[in-house]
């Protein structure tokens, strides 16, 4: 019947993360162009964009970069937060839809003072109005939506873990708190949550599942701190509405970008 896209924490602007092949700075006029990384990265963005025709888009959050002064503002490919909000508009221009809804990303990235970044992409996407009580907003912190009989709760932040086996539990903590409070809530079939770069699927018996999703970035020096082994899934997730009320969850993971290691050859 349809599939919903998932795309979130694409961090434009960064090194590190997907950015258009040439990009025309409009104060400049001079050419920037990507990095290798940025190239393999765009090129799976245009692959999947070609290969996927969704219905809806959800955009989960961190669409840019932002200042990264955590950094000294020294890993980005763009420091002007609004030309990095240009250049996603950019790569947004591979992708067709329609219905597109914006969730809010983490502060720290997408807001500027008096400024929302990402409520202004979603402006000029012409996103769906999609709080109940602000009707001339574009961009919402949540989104509860309901396609074709499956009903979907999308959200950007999740607390997170660099221990492995702990990686489910902020995740299981949703389901749950979902399940508690699904009298007010209602019931969702799906719970999905980014910002943590790394994919998981949690599934309750059949009743429900919660899921975080891939990323567009690869690791930060600031991210790298953590652990050097810390290493995100890269790439989206799609939703495919099958029947009403069923679905099955398809992730798009690029394995090709990966860690690498040099060889040492030394004369003897």
């Amino acid at each position: 019947m349809g599939e919903v896209v998932v795309i979130g924490d694409v961090h434009v602007g960064s090194n590190y993360a997907v950015f258009p092949e040439k990009f025309v700075n409009p104060e400049s006029g001079n050419v920037i162009e990507a990095n290798e990384w940025q190239l393999k990265l765009l090129d799976y963005w245009k692959r999947f964009a070609e290969e996927i025709k969704p219905e809806i888009i959800v955009l989960l959050g961190d669409l840019v970069e932002g200042p990264q002064s955590r950094e000294k503002f020294g890993t980005l490919t763009l420091q002007n937060v609004q030309h990095q909000a240009m250049a996603f508009l950019e790569l947004m221009k591979y992708w067709t839809w329609k219905k597109i809804y914006v969730v809010r990303g983490t502060q720290y990235h997408v807001e500027t003072t008096g400024v929302h970044v990402e409520e202004w992409i979603a402006q000029q996407l012409n996103a769906e109005p999609a709080s109940k009580w602000e009707k001339t907003r574009r961009s919402v912190y949540d989104l509860g939506l309901e396609y074709n009989g499956v009903a979907m709760h999308f959200a950007h932040h999740l607390s997170s873990s660099f221990v492995p086996h702990y990686r489910f539990t902020p995740m299981v903590r949703e389901a749950w708190l979902s399940k508690m409070y699904d009298r007010y809530y209602g019931h969702y079939d799906i719970i999905v949550r980014g910002h943590v770069h790394y994919c998981n699927i949690a599934q309750i018996s059949d009743d429900f599942a919660v899921m975080t999703i891939p990323c567009w970035q690869l690791p930060t020096p600031y991210q790298k701190k953590r652990s050097s082994f810390s290493y995100p899934d890269l790439g989206l997730a799609a939703i495919d509405v099958y029947d009403p009320g069923k679905y099955l969850i398809e992730l798009r993971i690029i394995h090709e970008v990966k860690p690498h290691r040099v060889k040492a050859e030394v004369e003897r």
